[in-house]
């Protein structure tokens, strides 16, 4: 973990910044920056160039040392750019590069260190650099693309561009998306000014293009590569960007090193500055909500519970970090996210790998074991063996059951409606389809089981190919399937889709999933025959990007395992949508959901901890300032909470309590409370029921957490 101290020891700081580090990555970092860009940032925070100035009349001539981030950075980039190296050098360097990567994402994921820590990647476009380098584009190290790419997304947040700093902390460095967009917009207009002012002519299409046009990447890279290189370094240039002329930034010996040529080099930097990137809230809104095969088994992002069994995978990971303090309520909500979704990837692995291993998936020949010998050998009429097979399941599993449907020659799942998409939105709306079970050979207990499925639950489809399983499944290993990163190959997995459950019916199609059933005189009827049909809906999100990538929507023909899960474990979906609501905005954004006392505790901004209690005076303001929200001091009914007058005493060590009884005797007192300092006056009224009431003789503490709401 990162920590680093204030030398003021201000409250602000204690236990996030300690040690040295300050000074590493602080104002000294600015020494480093090229002195152009240095001086177009200080021109525009004065702040920041007042700490610089104090910085500077301290140190004087005598130390000149920029700190240890600039060494780590030119050490990681040579390190990348080298080619020469054997397989233990090659080792040891993916162990540095990851660790390297992963300071960098600590270090701008803290409010004290990403100002000067941002600015400085920035400015020698860093990210840039690794992204064009060759190690990035070949496929053989996936981790630091991985982190490359959470390094591009952790940089480019909103906020990051300035150079200010509150000391409050709450949204200090991560700005709204509208102050995000008024920033890309500025620097587009920037550029477009640039341009009218010394090469109107040959950049005429940009100059009079409109913002949003300016700001897209891919129509700003084909008007780019009109430009000849000498003005496309000149716009670089003019725009603080690069500098051939400091020392160490030469964009020709770069693009050597990097193995691209110049122009490519210069185009990625003014796109990266230039281009504008989707919100936080608008990338969750399409990301899908239900892992894939990619990401159950990718073992960068879903590693094995026991690490060591991982001997392929590095000590690194490409994942976010829960910290100590957080730049915003919705940096907090997108680690959170990230975090809770890899955490049920892991256990939905298990339980789909423990499903096709008991279902024991195999490959059937029909007719002839070789087809030429049937058509004669003819070279015309040969059919492919693949043609003749296909996967049989020779077990069976409770959690699991294979897709059939009425016609043999038809998988049990079809796509029956797809809705268009909402105004604003890229994929559609809503994607229904259709289960066929057949619980012909299931027992009793277990028909009764799949027949509880219920609307929103979850279940989860899998393709399984017995042609392209791999012919080391009996052998012994010393890993689990649960932790095999093989499995996939070992066992035909194709494809893996959830889906949520609308509706449930029989064959006589009545709605099984319908709540009201139960309350039917008689009682719940009997499900008629053995075959349930399910109205389920796919994730528009994954079915969009399905249909837009090589394979199609043609995976989901291949699906013939369904699997399920117990109740209690499958509540994900919830959860994540949850989230999702809350960075989307409007009346339930985080904003609006969270109250203000809760988020400066929430993120770590906090003087005091104990102002999240309920008895804190910023608690006491909220709730007579919000409608809805009782005052602590307000009366409350406790209703069963206290057994008696004895337990009602003891609840409360130290007070004056005092009870009042109301006339009639009752064998079970309720009781209203109201608390004000150390005088607790209480009156107590007759149970409203016969029942016995709460049995629990709660001690102190607890009664305080009930009072706290």
């Amino acid at each position: 973990e990162l920590r680093c101290k204030s030398r003021d020891n201000s409250s602000q700081h204690r236990g996030i910044i300690e040690g040295p580090l300050v000074d590493l990555v602080g104002v000294r970092l600015w020494n480093a920056i090229p002195k152009r860009k240095r001086f177009l940032e200080m021109k525009r925070d004065g702040m920041l160039k007042k700490r610089y100035g104090l910085y500077e009349a301290k140190r004087g001539d005598k130390d000149a040392n920029v700190g240890y981030l600039p060494g780590l950075v030119d050490q990681l980039f040579s390190i990348v750019t080298k080619d020469d190296l054997d397989e233990e050098e090659q080792k040891a360097a993916q162990g540095f590069i990851s660790k390297c990567l992963e300071l960098l994402l600590d270090l701008l994921s803290y409010p004290q260190t990403r100002t000067h820590v941002g600015s400085y990647i920035s400015s020698h476009n860093l990210t840039v650099k690794l992204v064009c380098s060759k190690l990035y584009r070949g496929q053989s190290f996936v981790l630091f693309r991985q982190q490359v790419n959470m390094l591009l997304d952790s940089e480019r947040m909103e906020g990051v561009g300035s150079s200010t700093s509150n000391s409050s902390g709450v949204d200090s460095t991560q700005m709204s998306n509208d102050a995000t967009n008024r920033l890309i917009y500025q620097r587009a207009h920037t550029l477009q000014k640039l341009l009218h002012r010394h090469y109107a002519e040959e950049a005429s299409d940009v100059v009079f293009a409109g913002v949003g046009r300016v700001t897209d990447a891919t129509w700003l890279r084909e008007k780019i590569g009109l430009w000849s290189e000498n003005t496309l370094y000149d716009v670089c240039y003019r725009l603080r960007l690069v500098d051939d002329n400091d020392i160490g930034f030469s964009t020709t010996a770069t693009a050597e090193r990097l193995g691209c040529t110049r122009r490519e080099l210069l185009t990625s930097i003014i796109i990266y500055h230039q281009s504008s990137r989707q919100s936080d809230a608008a990338v969750l809104a399409a990301a899908p909500i239900f892992p894939t095969e990619e990401l159950l088994w990718d073992p960068h992002s879903v590693p094995p519970g026991n690490f060591s069994l991982a001997s392929n995978v590095t000590q690194s990971l490409s994942l976010p970090k829960l910290n100590a303090r957080f730049l915003s309520a919705g940096d907090y909500l997108l680690r959170n996210f990230h975090l809770f979704r890899l955490e049920c990837a892991y256990d939905i692995r298990g339980d789909i790998v423990d499903v096709i291993k008991r279902m024991r998936p195999a490959l059937k020949q029909d007719g002839y074991t070789d087809p030429n010998d049937y058509y004669g050998g003819s070279q015309e009429e040969t059919v492919h063996q693949d043609d003749f097979s296909r996967t049989e399941f020779q077990g069976w599993a409770r959690m699991g059951l294979q897709l059939k449907s009425n016609k043999e020659d038809k998988q049990g799942f079809r796509i029956i409606r797809v809705d268009p998409p909402r105004l604003g939105q890229r994929f559609p709306s809503n994607v229904i389809a259709e289960l066929v079970l057949d619980l012909y050979h299931c027992a009793t207990s277990l028909v009764s089981e799949w027949d509880e499925l219920r609307e929103f639950d979850n279940l989860f489809l899998v393709a399984v190919d017995a042609t392209k399983m791999s012919a080391s499944q009996s052998e012994d290993r010393k890993i689990p399937d649960e932790e095999d990163f093989s499995f996939p190959a070992r066992f035909g997995v194709q494809a893996v889709r959830g889906v949520t459950v609308l509706e449930v019916r029989d064959e006589a199609g009545v709605v099984l999933s319908d709540p009201a059933l139960a309350y039917e005189e008689g009682g719940k009827p009997q499900p008629k025959g053995r075959r349930r049909f399910l109205r389920v809906a796919l994730d528009p999100a994954q079915y969009a990007a399905d249909a837009t990538g090589s394979c199609g929507t043609d995976v989901y023909d291949t699906f013939n395992i369904v699997v399920r899960r117990h109740g209690k474990e499958n509540n994900f979906k919830a959860v994540l949508e949850t989230i999702r609501g809350l960075m989307r905005g409007g009346a339930h954004s985080m904003y609006r959901s969270l109250p203000s006392w809760l988020m400066p505790v929430l993120l770590g901004y906090g003087s005091d901890p104990s102002a999240a209690s309920f008895l804190s005076p910023q608690m006491k303001s909220f709730a007579s300032k919000t409608a809805g929200v009782t005052s602590p001091n307000a009366a409350l009914d406790f209703g069963d909470t206290f057994l008696d007058d004895q337990h009602l005493r003891g609840s409360f060590p130290g007070c004056n309590v005092i009870i009042g009884h109301q006339d009639g005797s009752s064998t079970r007192n309720y009781y209203r409370v109201k608390v004000t300092d150390d005088r607790v006056e209480a009156s107590s009224y007759k149970s409203p029921t016969m029942s016995s009431g709460n049995p629990i003789r709660f001690t102190p503490v607890q009664v305080q957490a009930i009072r706290s709401g």
